[in-house]
């Protein structure tokens, strides 16, 4: 079994936090439990990493595969998310965006 790169675990763990961060302010609130969990999922999309940096975008890329592993993420979006990962990849082995 491979090992995650310390940023990677990480940043999934930044993930979890914020939608469980989120969550218990959503409880507090009195939003329903289908409220509270969109919040929660919303917490995890926008904690995912900025893929600015080849190390970034490793991070981003276990978050989002972490958030489709748990139905946070659908395969559609997921894959959409999976590629732009893929193209910014492509872009900083190639020196950044000019």
């Amino acid at each position: 079994m491979t090992q995650q790169p310390p940023a990677a675990v990480a940043a999934v763990d930044a993930c979890i936090k914020a939608m469980d961060r989120a969550i218990k302010h959503a409880e507090g609130q009195g939003l329903t439990a289908r409220e509270t969990r969109a919040r929660g999922i919303m917490a995890f999309k926008l904690s995912i990493p900025i893929m600015d940096s080849t190390e970034r975008v490793t991070s981003a890329i276990a978050c989002i595969v972490a958030g489709m592993n748990a139905e946070l993420i659908d395969g559609k979006q997921g894959g959409a998310l999976l590629y732009a990962a893929q193209v910014a990849l492509t872009v900083l082995r190639q020196g950044g965006a000019k």
